[in-house]
């Protein structure tokens, strides 16, 4: 072989093992909760979600979960339950409101942040809560989806 096709070949190989490494280090490709995630992890990550979406459906648990594993979207499960689209947005805007309080509040009280710009932060999160923006765009629930990537 020439030295040109080894190379050539080295080169794409390369690129291949940083391209599978970038994806993996932002959660695989696309399957499951990605591969950077342990599995006790994931299902504690799963049982949080499925348990917020039954406080916001007001139903139980496991009827999320059916609803999930038939790959039913979020806004599917709330109309066969009788909740409206604007019912179901104010409900999700507003647990989403008191999570991120939460987690201000963590960040406060870990001295990560001062209370002052958790309370502008606050201010800014309520002013906007229609728009969905806030940590970063796009944070709204895609598609009505239950989000769990499973």
């Amino acid at each position: 072989m020439s030295k040109k096709v080894i190379l050539s070949v080295a080169t794409l190989a390369g690129i291949g093992l940083i391209t599978a490494g970038a994806v993996s280090a932002y959660g695989g490709f696309g399957f499951g909760f990605g591969s950077s995630i342990e599995p006790e992890e994931a299902a504690s990550m799963a049982d949080k979600k499925f348990q917020a979406q039954a406080d916001i459906l007001e139903t139980d648990v496991e009827r999320v979960k059916n609803a999930w594993s038939e790959g039913k979207r979020m806004n599917e499960l709330a109309e066969e339950l009788g909740i409206d689209e604007d019912t179901l947005k104010t409900r999700m805007q507003e647990q989403r409101l008191v999570r991120i309080h939460e987690q201000l509040q963590a960040m406060t009280d870990q001295g990560v942040i001062t209370q002052d710009q958790m309370n502008k932060r606050l201010q800014f999160m309520e002013e906007n809560a229609d728009s969905c923006q806030g940590f970063g765009k796009g944070m709204g629930h895609r598609g009505g989806g239950f989000g769990l990537g499973l």
